[in-house]
């Protein structure tokens, strides 16, 4: 895959800016999740609901799946590098997905 190695030493950089790309779009998540349970949204994730009936605190819950997420992104930067990137890439789906339910809850008040 020569083409996404190219794209992502191109528009990534080095190593580095990977990871704190990825760990912000971690915290977008975090924000926009909770925006949204605040706002009467509800979690489809089956392994983020798990950890929600499992600890019975749906902000728990979301903090113990994002805590697994950083445990299993260091287990990527042992093993493979590149998938870090397409977890970013996930992951940007996941708050851009976030924010469209925020925006179709804030029209619902409106």
């Amino acid at each position: 895959m020569k083409w996404f190695d190219a794209f992502t030493a191109k528009h990534l950089g080095s190593w580095a800016s990977s990871v704190w790309l990825l760990a912000l779009l971690q915290l977008g998540d975090i924000v926009t999740t909770f925006i949204g349970f605040w706002g009467g949204a509800w979690e489809f994730n089956p392994v983020v609901m798990f950890f929600i009936r499992l600890l019975h605190d749906p902000l728990l819950g979301v903090l113990v799946s994002k805590l697994s997420v950083a445990l299993l992104c260091l287990l990527i930067w042992k093993i493979r590098r590149r998938l870090l990137v397409i977890l970013s890439i996930f992951t940007t789906g996941l708050v851009v997905w976030n924010t469209v339910i925020l925006i179709k809850l804030a029209t619902r008040y409106w």
